[in-house]
């Protein structure tokens, strides 16, 4: 791997039974309280999303303090259904939230474009809104 200090979340487990962990890409896991090179010592987060959680207290640890720029990219999200109007805008932003994994390769990539940067993307699901569609069929 290309950059050893990368801080990826592994998952574990089948489908209906995964847990997260935080492991460098060096291999050691980290514990809640630092870093082991024993996965039976790893700080197991049952949802994915609290292991993204603790992994971006790790990288503001690391990076806290730097200037920052911040920019805007615009997502398309279509559904699509029979009775797609019963669709609430809360189902479907729950669903993104449960389903839609949004991940940087940094251990190929690097925390940045440069080094000592760091990128972070979110979804922020509560300025989901409806947009006019230019056709009505999928």
């Amino acid at each position: 791997m290309r950059n050893a200090s990368a801080i990826l979340v592994r998952y574990f487990g089948s489908d209906c039974n995964r847990y997260h962990v935080l492991q460098r890409a060096s291999g050691d896991f980290f514990t809640g309280d630092g870093w082991s090179r024993i996965l039976d010592c790893a700080k197991i987060s049952r949802k994915h999303g609290d292991a993204q959680r603790a992994s971006a207290v790790l990288q503001r640890r690391q990076y806290g303090g730097l200037p920052m720029r911040t920019f805007r990219v615009e997502a398309v999200i279509a559904l699509v259904a029979r009775d797609v109007t019963n669709i609430s805008d809360e189902q479907l932003a729950d669903y993104i939230e449960s389903a839609v994994r949004l991940e940087i390769e940094s251990s190929q990539f690097g925390d940045g474009p440069v080094t000592g940067s760091y990128v972070q993307v979110q979804f922020r699901l509560a300025t989901l809104e409806e947009t006019k569609t230019t056709r009505e069929r999928f």
